[in-house]
């Protein structure tokens, strides 16, 4: 079996709940400080939930 000694740097992200440019700035934030190159990105949890515009401007009374 063939040793694979590369490392793999994830940062992980749980619950952005919508702010998914957030999530990638704190990634490209943190491999310019640390000067890690990431390998990717893990998202868990909550990426974000967008009601319908049309719908809520519908039920609305004004």
């Amino acid at each position: 079996m063939k040793s694979d000694n590369q490392k793999y740097h994830f940062a992980v992200f749980g619950d952005i709940h919508g702010r998914v440019a957030l999530m990638y700035t704190l990634a490209f934030l943190w491999e310019n400080e640390s000067g890690i190159k990431l390998s990717g990105i893990l998202q868990v949890g909550d990426m974000g939930a967008f009601p319908n515009p049309l719908k809520v401007f519908k039920n609305r009374q004004t």
